[in-house]
């Protein structure tokens, strides 16, 4: 009993820190996305950008498994 309660206050200080890295990682998929349209326009290559994309969401799910 008293060990969940720990891990339930644990998980709740640990929700501001998990939304803070929902918002950066959906800020850097903006960004990727942005960079990947702009990398289409300029006629570059943009599987590095697609891969960036990929690695960035593997980190976040990643973050999300523990």
């Amino acid at each position: 009993m008293q060990q969940h309660f720990g891990s339930a206050s644990e998980s709740k200080s640990q929700a501001p820190l998990m939304l803070a890295n929902v918002n950066s990682s959906i800020d850097r998929a903006d960004r990727n996305f942005s960079t990947l349209a702009a990398a289409r326009r300029t006629g570059r290559n943009p599987i590095f950008f697609l891969f960036n994309l990929v690695s960035g969401s593997l980190r976040f799910i990643r973050t999300f498994s523990h």
